[in-house]
């Protein structure tokens, strides 16, 4: 009888294991198309098993931080996330955006050696069909503060 009962909770555990990308779409639907990350969410979403591509945003809104490109940037960021939002589902879930605060990731801006906000990592897919042809799978960074620079000098 126990065997009996052990078999027919295996669908019900298999359930609770939620796949990723239908855990980064329930995010992603709940942000308004941009996931909001801690240090958790950024390991889960970076991981090297992804199948998805993702770009993220590392800033610092908090008005303590005082960055002003910042909060100049964030409006556009999030307008391209809703737009992508309406993007057909198959391919939404291929791609995805989000946001790391440093309130929220403090670790994980230390892990990455930042030291200024805001900027950009794009990851591409690390595996199955939509790994880069090159086999590139580390993330491109486009750094605000140093394009700024490189633009005035």
């Amino acid at each position: 009888m126990n065997v009996l009962l052990a078999l027919l909770a295996v669908p019900l555990c298999l359930a609770a294991v939620q796949d990723p990308v239908q855990q980064l779409s329930e995010l992603a639907a709940a942000g308004n198309g941009v996931i909001n990350l801690d240090s958790n969410t950024f390991d889960l979403l970076t991981s090297p098993q992804r199948t998805w591509s993702v770009s993220v945003q590392m800033t610092a809104l908090d008005s303590r931080r005082k960055c002003m490109p910042c909060k100049e940037f964030d409006p556009s960021w999030n307008a391209v996330a809703k737009a992508w939002a309406t993007v057909p589902k198959t391919q939404r879930n291929q791609h995805f955006f989000a946001t790391l605060d440093f309130d929220n990731g403090q670790a994980t801006f230390q892990k990455l050696g930042l030291q200024s906000a805001p900027v950009v990592f794009v990851y591409p897919a690390a595996q199955g069909p939509r790994t880069p042809a090159s086999g590139k799978t580390s993330p491109s960074k486009y750094d605000f503060s140093k394009q700024v620079l490189s633009i005035l000098l």
